[in-house]
């Protein structure tokens, strides 16, 4: 039965998608006995920035913004693709190619493949193989596990796991310090704070998303267009666009 309440209407679109969670709704289930009430919800819901949508246009999947996460969930796919069975059923290097690791991804995702690869290349999560003018790419798990099973490490012993990388609050700010002098700005790009001090993107993004909801650092957008690859894969996704520059309260 389609709501005659606007409010009523909004509240079942959200209660939807939060029962959905990451996998999202597409719209004909989402607005299902909404009616015009839904649809409107929906478009005001939109324009607020309440909800996202992960798909495209002629065929949206509706999420709740925390779920709106494009670059991570390209990552995601192409890590899948490349961990996936093919590389498990292999005897030896699974080589694939973008296209292959990239192949399903639609929507908002698929626009984020550049920035996917920056970020795998930058985590060294994959590797670049070259032969003659053909590229490839290998997941770095699979060729740990494949070099473990030729011998090359200790016997019976299962690989030893990537220990967790923290970034010391300390060291990162006196980078930020040292970079802000230089510059003459406050914002300071992401890529360079993370060169300075010495920290991986992952952890050193997971610190400044930490900081901003402490309220000790401010992201600021950038020049996308004017970028290099190495700086966006800085980028720190916030509200569903990417962020190439962050400033810190340093007392």
């Amino acid at each position: 039965m389609a709501s005659r309440n606007p409010a009523a209407a909004r509240a079942a679109v959200l209660e939807r998608l939060k029962a959905a969670g990451p996998a999202g709704l597409a719209k004909g289930k989402l607005l299902e006995r909404l009616g015009s009430r839904g649809e409107e919800a929906l478009k005001a819901l939109l324009a607020a920035g309440g909800v996202a949508n992960l798909g495209t246009r002629s065929r949206p999947r509706f999420v709740l913004p925390e779920h709106f996460r494009p670059l991570e969930r390209a990552c995601e796919h192409i890590e899948k693709k490349a961990l996936g069975p093919k590389a498990a059923a292999e005897g030896a290097l699974a080589l694939f190619t973008r296209e292959e690791l990239t192949r399903g991804l639609t929507g908002e995702p698929k626009k984020k493949i550049p920035e996917a690869f920056a970020r795998l290349f930058s985590e060294a999560r994959l590797l670049r193989c070259k032969r003659g003018r053909n590229l490839y790419l290998i997941h770095r798990e699979h060729l740990r596990h494949l070099v473990a099973r030729e011998g090359r490490t200790e016997p019976h012993r299962a690989p030893a796991p990537y220990p967790p990388v923290v970034c010391e609050r300390e060291a990162v700010l006196s980078a930020y310090r040292r970079l802000r002098e230089k510059s003459g700005f406050s914002h300071v790009e992401i890529a360079a704070l993370a060169r300075e001090a010495g920290c991986p993107l992952a952890p050193l993004k997971e610190f400044i998303l930490s900081e901003s909801r402490a309220g000790r650092a401010v992201l600021g957008l950038g020049d996308w267009s004017l970028s290099t690859e190495e700086t966006r894969a800085g980028a720190v996704e916030l509200l569903g666009r990417p962020h190439l520059l962050v400033s810190f309260e340093t007392g």
